[in-house]
């Protein structure tokens, strides 16, 4: 049975967990994991459970968990369980040890390239034209989605993830003076400070306002991202054009 398509709130929440998704996390080997922890996922709000197994995968279990001691919360260390699919930890404010689903620990991470198609068939990029997106140009981090038609020109249209924390790393691999001279880069995260400017003729699209927040069915801004392009500013605020 096909999944159902996701909703525009569904798709914004699932690209913030892709956003948080590159943040390394600890397993019980010492090994580093990208991905987001159960006890953030429960709390998602649009995303059902069925859209959650759909669109991540299990990539592990986190080390750590986060007890309240207090008006705080610490991460204590967490072990296996004889009750099945459970893990203990031992409890900062009594001491006494408890028990906690295998789900609060377990470690997801978002289907990069299925989001990464979905993104690029909005922009209406075709599929043949999509082979960026299983070769990214800086692993886990850039992805190139293709060209696409904004405005009357066929931009190329780059993805980033955590460009906030990667910013040097990704804006100098962007300065290759064999890429072409004006792109677009689609970020999911809040603004950059404007002190901050991307390199060359690159501009910077945020997807919370590339997407139309108020269409049920995802939909891409194309006005808006033409706006970004020929602005002299990255992030400007979304168009009060219509949709194309």
């Amino acid at each position: 049975m096909p999944s159902k398509p996701l909703l525009t709130s569904s798709l914004l929440e699932l690209i913030d967990l892709f956003e948080q998704s590159g943040q390394p996390i600890v397993d019980g080997d010492g090994q580093r994991l990208h991905g987001i922890p159960g006890w953030k996922l429960s709390r998602k709000v649009a995303l059902s459970d069925q859209e959650l197994r759909e669109w991540t995968t299990r990539v592990g279990y986190a080390a750590c968990y986060p007890a309240s001691a207090g008006d705080d919360i610490v991460f204590v260390a967490i072990e296996e369980d004889e009750k099945p699919d459970h893990y203990a930890y031992r409890c900062p404010e009594t001491f006494r040890r408890k028990t906690v689903s295998a789900a609060e620990i377990a470690v997801v991470d978002v289907n990069t390239e299925k989001l990464l198609c979905l993104l690029a068939s909005l922009l209406r990029i075709p599929q043949a034209k999509q082979f960026g997106i299983q070769s990214p140009r800086i692993d886990g981090k850039l992805w190139r989605l293709g060209e696409a038609r904004i405005g009357h020109v066929f931009t190329p249209v780059w993805m980033v993830r955590g460009l906030d924390v990667h910013i040097d790393e990704v804006f100098q691999s962007l300065r290759n003076t064999r890429l072409p001279e004006q792109r677009l880069i689609l970020c999911p995260m809040s603004r950059l400070p404007r002190v901050i400017r991307p390199p060359r003729s690159y501009r910077v699209a945020y997807l919370r306002d590339a997407l139309v927040d108020y269409s049920r069915s995802p939909c891409m801004d194309l006005h808006y991202l033409e706006r970004v392009l020929t602005s002299d500013e990255d992030g400007i605020k979304p168009s009060a054009l219509p949709v194309e």
